[in-house]
């Protein structure tokens, strides 16, 4: 593998990893101060969803114009600042349900980054396949990371981890894009 294919899938991997680690955190956030119930696990699940099924759409109307690195680095930033709206509401206001509807939007905003991320990222392997392997691999390294950090370290984990890789994921897209 050269050095730009080695950049290009580091970088991929890198936004399975960080998406993976919001995800996480959506989940123990919502368990900790929403609600361990069905509810919590329901609206991360059905607003990522939400959010990447609008993300294909978000991508294809280059909201943020034409530039790969420019549109990924801002859907990075609302991604992250959708993830600490959330963790901000739900410790400022724990357990109060009137705020689902909320939450649920704020997820969706983070999860809209991974569909925008596969709209955008078609043309970075010959093949959709090894766009999705890699992927694959780093969201599955993510969320071993995020429950690892999160047993091991704590809540607090929650909150410095996706910030740190999304600064990483974003300083590698910019690179990764231009090899």
């Amino acid at each position: 593998m050269n050095g730009s294919a080695g950049l290009k899938t580091l970088y991929v991997f890198m936004m399975g990893f960080f998406l993976a680690l919001t995800q996480t955190g959506f989940f123990f956030g919502m368990e900790i101060f929403f609600t361990s119930a069905f509810a919590g696990f329901g609206a991360v699940a059905g607003g990522w969803l939400l959010g990447s099924a609008a993300g294909l759409f978000i991508a294809k109307a280059r909201i943020w114009g034409s530039g790969a690195v420019r549109a990924q680095i801002a859907h990075i930033a609302l991604c992250l600042a959708a993830y600490y709206a959330l963790q901000w509401g739900l410790r400022t206001a724990p357990f109060d349900t009137a705020l689902a509807p909320v939450y649920i939007v704020l997820i969706a905003v983070s999860g809209s980054q991974a569909g925008a991320f596969f709209a955008r990222s078609g043309g970075i392997f010959p093949t959709a396949s090894r766009l999705y392997l890699w992927e694959n691999n780093g969201f599955i390294a993510g969320w071993v990371a995020g429950f690892a950090g999160y047993v091991f370290m704590g809540s607090g984990f929650t909150l410095w981890a996706p910030a740190l890789a999304a600064a990483l994921t974003a300083s590698l897209g910019n690179r990764a894009h231009k090899a």
